[in-house]
């Protein structure tokens, strides 16, 4: 928002959790400089705040569609002074109250104005906080912390605010940095920073395996067998209400896992992945995961519900396990391969997915 014409400044956005940016529009009402200060809204996260601090200029612009249109609410205008009684004075920071949206307090270098109607109108706070500059005002449980320039920092008790809802946010996964053994498995080490519906781990773009529910922050290694010296891509997709959230994508030089059963590749829930390729002629390649000791089905069935073939049927020690498919004598069309697990040792335990195979002759 820079008044520079050949180079204007943006502010710039993230809808996944910082993976990816793009830049905001400019407001059409005023031509302004560097930010001052930059706000979010508790509730609502379309909404943000840009704070400025020219002379006679906007002081608060806010945008409810994240930055394709900004609205001044300091009253300034295209005018040189405010229409609704907010100061022309520098402005640092603000605040929405979590429990009364229509109400917000901005920090300014000659103290704290109020706005009780969302924006429409200010005054000054006389509540005893000195008219000294704010640099920075924060909620910590049922207090807001104001602190100042040269007056140190200030509390006050809102008893309303222990009731108001954190906001509903989730940070993305992150994959951290993972060094091998040479002859071991790769560890891919992952910080789940937030609780998730579910989190999925892909590995040159395709899924590796699944992570179950976690009910608050937890770190974890999944270990992923090498088969040949490569380069692989690794990234984490958690979901969490129906959103997901992408880590960063990162590479990692791996050398090949020794023969051998190792206990550490025990996978972490049941799994089957989609086949690869797909569609396919003339042959397959089915993976899935056994995270225990189980008896393993997989099935192909045609559009009408008739059994094809059975490709497996098995007990299986946890692992990770492929199937190769050549259908023999069965046209070209779309099928259906099921897993059914069921573990002897609880009846309980069991698990049955499907995948859709595109048969192309």
């Amino acid at each position: 928002m820079s008044e520079s014409t050949t180079q204007p400044g943006k502010i710039w956005v993230s809808t996944d959790g910082g993976i990816t940016f793009q830049p905001t529009n400019n407001s059409t009402d005023a031509l302004l400089g560097r930010l001052s200060g930059l706000a979010t809204h508790p509730t609502e996260p379309q909404t943000a705040f840009a704070l400025f601090s020219f002379s006679n200029k906007p002081r608060i612009l806010r945008t409810t569609d994240l930055g394709q249109t900004w609205t001044d609410i300091s009253g300034f205008g295209a005018g040189s002074t405010s229409s609704n009684g907010f100061p022309n004075v520098a402005t640092y920071t603000l605040l929405v109250m979590p429990h009364a949206p229509n109400e917000i307090w901005a920090g300014t270098e000659i103290g704290l104005f109020i706005s009780l109607d969302n924006g429409a109108h200010w005054a000054y706070a006389n509540n005893g906080l000195p008219a000294v500059s704010l640099w920075q005002l924060r909620i910590t449980d049922d207090q807001v912390i104001a602190a100042t320039h040269g007056r140190g920092v200030w509390s006050v008790r809102i008893p309303e605010l222990a009731s108001a809802p954190p906001p509903a946010t989730a940070r993305p996964p992150r994959l951290n940095k993972s060094s091998q053994t040479e002859g071991s498995a790769f560890p891919v080490t992952i910080s789940l920073r937030s609780a998730y519906d579910s989190t999925f781990v892909f590995i040159d773009d395709f899924r590796f395996t699944a992570i179950p529910a976690n009910d608050g922050p937890q770190d974890l290694i999944v270990h992923y067998p090498v088969p040949s010296p490569k380069t692989i891509s690794v990234r984490l997709s958690a979901f969490k209400d129906g959103r997901e959230y992408r880590s960063a994508t990162r590479a990692f030089s791996v050398v090949t896992t020794s023969a051998g059963e190792d206990p550490e590749l025990v996978p972490l829930s049941y799994q089957l992945e989609q086949n690869y390729p797909n569609p396919f002629n003339p042959a397959t390649t089915i993976r899935f995961t056994v995270p225990r000791e189980s008896r393993v089905r997989l099935l192909v069935y045609n559009l009408q519900g008739k059994l094809v073939e059975t490709l497996f049927d098995q007990q299986l020690r946890p692992g990770t396990y492929s199937k190769v498919w050549t259908p023999n004598g069965v046209p070209s069309g779309a099928y259906y391969c099921r897993m059914e697990a069921a573990n002897p040792a609880n009846p309980h335990d069991r698990f049955v997915e499907t995948r859709k195979l595109i048969v192309l002759k």
